[in-house]
């Protein structure tokens, strides 16, 4: 009779302790009055002024607003934020990548940048988005990404992922909900520009076209300007001339000719021929452009006819390595 005894009061207590420890796992789950999920969180995409992607020498900024569902799937009232992590930068210096290469960015609560999002525990109620539940239901939010003007990076897709967190309370005291994960990209353009200025002239995207007026021509005399160069790759300039580095008499009848020489960045270019490249770089620029000294000089005019002369030189710039 002893052993039936206690083999009744060990299955006894074998009971109690289960019921104990569902009661206290019922009290644990019952500190949350919401029920907090992330819903329809899709990959932001940076647009820019084209809506293609991020153009290097753009001086605007554009900040692109995210959307993201909150719900709750309880009917019990309470607050919540938002959380975001600071991504692959390790800091809210936050950076898309492409291999070695780093573009800068931001996520923001509001177009005018007011506040940098954050993560607990560096987050500060200011620094999350927030908001209040009366019951069950789900909540539209947004948040805004921006990428700093004029980086110049090279062409290409960088990304960052970011994980954003929900939860229950203020960030002074908080319990933890759900987490989604949200990948951020854009595209970089490839983008060549020339600007054809005076000598120390700063680019002009409109100074695509020169004309340049020696007035009564003499032996010697020349013109200076600069050609001015952005690019986010590395790239090549050539040159070549419509009449292969002569001016020539505009009544075509007229078959005379006056020989100019042109240097580029200090070195002779030969015009004689097709078209000669004079730069080959595989650097992009700053955003100011890189500067080339450009000079043309009026050769020998000997027994010209009298009247107007003149050549058409091109300039050409291809994208390299």
């Amino acid at each position: 009779m002893a052993s039936i005894n206690q083999t009744k009061e060990s299955q006894l207590l074998k009971m109690i302790s289960i019921i104990t420890l569902v009661v206290f796992s019922l009290l644990a789950f019952s500190t949350e009055a919401c029920g907090l999920r992330l819903n329809n969180i899709a990959p932001v995409t940076f647009g820019g002024s084209t809506g293609i992607g991020y153009e290097s020498f753009d001086t605007t900024l554009y900040p692109q607003s995210a959307p993201l569902t909150i719900s709750n799937q309880r009917k019990n009232a309470c607050n919540y934020f938002i959380t975001f992590s600071e991504g692959s930068s390790g800091t809210y210096n936050r950076t898309l990548l492409n291999g070695a290469n780093v573009l800068n960015y931001q996520l923001y609560d509001q177009a005018s940048q007011a506040n940098i999002l954050k993560d607990l525990p560096a987050a500060t109620a200011s620094e999350v988005l927030s908001g209040n539940f009366t019951g069950r239901g789900a909540q539209q939010l947004s948040f805004f990404l921006v990428i700093p003007a004029e980086q110049v990076v090279r062409p290409g897709t960088y990304t960052d992922t970011i994980t954003m967190t929900a939860y229950e309370g203020d960030p002074t005291s908080s319990i933890q909900h759900r987490t989604r994960t949200l990948t951020i990209s854009a595209t970089v353009l490839e983008q060549i520009d020339l600007s054809l200025v005076n000598p120390g002239g700063s680019f002009n995207p409109a100074l695509t076209a020169r004309l340049i007026d020696f007035g009564i021509l003499q032996t010697g005399k020349f013109s200076d300007f600069d050609l001015r160069v952005r690019s986010n790759i590395g790239y090549s300039i050539s040159l070549s001339s419509q009449n292969i580095g002569n001016m020539a008499h505009i009544d075509p009848t007229d078959s005379s000719l006056i020989p100019f020489s042109f240097t580029a960045n200090s070195v002779n270019v030969d015009l004689s021929g097709p078209a000669a490249t004079v730069i080959n770089t595989p650097l992009p620029t700053s955003p100011l452009g890189t500067p080339y000294p450009m000079r043309v000089t009026v050769g020998t005019i000997g027994n010209a006819s009298a009247g107007d002369y003149q050549d058409n030189i091109t300039i050409t710039i291809i994208a390299g390595p």
